[in-house]
This record gives C-alpha cells, sequence and structure tokens, in this order.
C-alpha cells in the first residue's frame, strides 16, 4: 500500500475521462506530472497536492467529504499568533 497516496472519488467515466463520483463539475484537475495513466489506472489519489491514477483495486488511505463547519466565535484578532 503507498501510504503517502489518499483515494479521491475521481474515477473514470465509460467515456473515457475522469469525473467526480458526485457528479460535481470540475474545471480543474490538479494531475501530477505524467498523469492520469489511462491505460492502466482507472481511480484516482492525491499526494503532496497532486491527482494520480491507481488501480481501484489498489488498497489506500481514504479522506471523507464532511460539510464545514459552522465557527460562531471565530475571531483570529484574539488569538495569539506570536511565533
Amino acid at each position: 500500500m503507498d501510504a503517502s497516496l489518499v483515494r479521491t472519488s475521481l474515477a473514470m467515466a465509460d467515456t473515457g475521462s475522469f469525473k467526480w463520483m458526485a457528479d460535481m463539475a470540475s474545471d480543474f484537475m490538479n494531475w501530477a506530472p505524467g498523469q492520469p495513466q489511462k491505460s492502466v489506472d482507472k481511480c484516482s489519489g492525491v499526494k503532496k497536492g497532486y491527482l494520480e491514477s491507481a488501480p481501484c483495486d489498489q488498497p489506500l488511505n481514504f479522506a471523507c467529504e464532511a460539510p464545514k463547519p459552522e465557527y460562531t466565535d471565530f475571531n483570529l484578532s484574539k488569538q495569539n499568533n506570536s511565533f
């Protein structure tokens, strides 16, 4: 298992192009150089901020989408930002 690659929901559609499983539109896909490898890999992962194609049956870590938290008392000016 490539521990540094995290599974995404981006997968190859029947049309041969990659799309998000949630059917979300994306005009920007930050593929790593030489990626995607469409001839072999039908799924994807992300490593160091870049998308890479990966075999769908390759065990990978994954992250789930969660709703954005709502902060009711979040004020950066109150935090001590000294280093």
